[in-house]
């Protein structure tokens, strides 16, 4: 059995001897906390804890791109280190896989014409636990217009668990991709990615590109979420506050390509384009468990 995310269900599932739950986690790292290690967490029903702790102890094995998430998955979920299996993640695989991407990058150009030619600033912020609905942009689009040329195309997309965003702005340059199913597709066509606390950053590495950490609610995310630290193993490129300051690296034309590789080696030490064959080949053979 396979999942991908929390699940309550889990909490009064009980497994046959010989069915094994496998937790494909949905990210390839983590920059924000979860879990125990939600500073929230502690502030729960001690119901709500017994359940949060009856789904993790379902998970048998989780797969790992690194040793790193091995820790963060051990201390968010109270599981030891048995439960994790180096496989690499298996959606990053297609990062590796040249015909899978320029058919990706065939695909996005056909669909969003304005992209074809263009400087491509995909904008992916990560939610916030009081905007899970909608959110409202803090980043300044009308801004960014203004001083990025007509050479610059600007793609949005909130997380999943956002459904709007309140002060979209209509221009052609900019374009709402939310509706778009495939955020690894998404990033093959970016040359500069725009995010904060997401794990976005651990599947762009793969891509060699600049990135851009807009953390304007830094201290206040960090004492309602958490996050694992504020260095260059979790923020691979410029931490700015401000919308100017992002358009400053934007047109700053230079990329830290030491740090990001550090980054990349750090998350995806075991994602190297074959942890889905991996992946199949331990679960199916008891012997390499």
């Amino acid at each position: 059995m396979f999942v991908d995310n929390y699940a309550g269900v889990l909490s009064v599932i009980k497994f046959r001897h010989e069915v094994k739950c496998i937790q494909l986690w949905h990210a390839a790292g983590a920059i924000k906390k979860f879990g125990w290690s939600d500073p929230e967490t502690s502030a729960r029903s001690e119901r709500a804890k017994l359940r949060f702790q009856q789904v993790y102890d379902r998970f048998q094995y989780i797969p790992v791109g690194s040793q790193q998430m091995a820790e963060i998955f051990s201390e968010s979920f109270h599981v030891d280190q048995s439960h994790f299996i180096h496989t690499g993640v298996p959606q990053t695989d297609f990062y590796f896989d040249p015909i899978a991407k320029e058919q990706a990058h065939a695909r996005l150009q056909s669909l969003y014409p304005a992209i074809t030619g263009k400087k491509v600033v995909l904008y992916a912020p990560t939610f916030r636990k009081n905007s899970l609905n909608s959110m409202e942009l803090q980043l300044n689009v009308e801004e960014l217009l203004e001083r990025l040329d007509e050479h610059y195309v600007i793609l949005i997309r909130l997380h999943p668990s956002v459904h709007e965003v309140t002060n979209f702005t209509e221009h052609p340059r900019v374009l709402l991709v939310n509706d778009y199913p495939h955020l690894s597709e998404l990033l093959i066509v970016s040359d500069i990615l725009i995010t904060d606390y997401s794990s976005i950053p651990v599947e762009f590495s793969l891509l060699e590109k600049k990135m851009i950490f807009f953390t304007y609610d830094l201290e206040e995310y960090g004492k309602t979420q958490g996050i694992w630290a504020e260095n260059s193993l979790y923020f691979p490129g410029p931490i700015v506050k401000t919308t100017g300051e992002v358009i400053d690296h934007i047109l700053n034309p230079s990329i830290d390509y030491e740090k990001i590789d550090q980054f990349c080696k750090h998350w995806n030490t075991y994602s190297i384009g074959k942890s889905t064959s991996q992946l199949i080949s331990v679960i199916y053979d008891p012997n390499d468990l």
